[in-house]
């Protein structure tokens, strides 16, 4: 009866952290924000003026006037710099996997390596997927060029590994990404910088705890309660092992024949 009422209350206590887990809004914050840039809290609704310092939630669009641009910046590091004259929707904004979508524009992505050993970070544009570990990255809807670390960029089925300091162009959709080729060197003086930008703001914005941090992934909650509720199972059975054997519940005892 103990047994089956221990298991019973973690099992309930496992659905509600679940639950909790995987319906957690997670947020991203504004930073370094210039000329009209605004904000579409998400589908059907309208579009409003963003502020700097404003909060934004997964789901949200962000869009950029001419000679307008912003930093989003959300979890340990990660962030992304959105240049004038772009589209982007923040589709996650999860630790372990957050995802971008770029419709036009330009945008430069910084993130730290990812500490979850499945977590992922993507750019979506109309014609690819990058995916990143840890990096920092511009992406425009036909091209990614790599500062630091590695892209993997996905086209026409044809995945491509793009290294620091080299870049790839996909000239259409359905097409796979061209061989990569050394970025200009003029440019990559120009990116670097940008990256060091970025990172700062990702950095100082982490370290003062202004982005909402998002719970434990649901299978490291899984896993957590899971193995309390195998410890209670342990216990119980000790428990009814005494029992059986003549002792109280919550007393210890020592039962067996010693020899001389």
């Amino acid at each position: 009866m103990r047994k089956s009422l221990s298991a019973l209350i973690l099992t309930s206590i496992m659905l509600f952290a679940v639950s909790i887990a995987a319906c957690a809004a997670n947020s991203a914050v504004l930073k370094d924000l210039k000329g009209k840039v605004q904000v579409k809290a998400a589908m059907g609704q309208p579009w409003e003026d963003a502020r700097n310092g404003q909060k934004v939630d997964a789901g949200a669009s962000i869009k950029t006037g001419s000679g307008a641009e912003v930093i989003v910046a959300w979890g340990e590091g990660k962030a992304i710099k959105v240049s004038p004259l772009s589209n982007i929707k923040l589709e996650s904004l999860a630790s372990a996997k957050s995802k971008i979508n770029l419709s036009e524009g330009k945008i430069f992505a910084r993130t730290n390596k990812l500490k979850s050993a499945g977590g992922t970070f993507e750019v979506r544009t109309p014609t690819a997927i990058a995916g990143v570990r840890g990096t920092g990255f511009e992406a425009t809807p036909g091209s990614f060029a790599v500062v630091e670390g590695t892209v993997a960029v996905t086209a026409g089925g044809v995945e491509v590994i793009v290294e620091a300091g080299m870049m790839t162009e996909i000239p259409e959709a359905g097409a796979p990404p061209a061989q990569p080729t050394a970025i200009p060197a003029v440019k990559l003086d120009e990116l670097r910088k940008v990256n060091a930008g970025v990172q700062k703001v990702a950095d100082v914005t982490s370290a003062a705890g202004v982005v909402k941090q998002e719970p434990k992934p649901v299978e490291q909650v899984v896993e957590e309660v899971n193995e309390d509720v195998e410890q209670v199972t342990v216990d119980d059975k000790l428990t009814e092992d005494a029992a059986s054997a003549g002792f109280d519940a919550g007393t210890g005892g020592i039962q067996g024949t010693i020899n001389y």
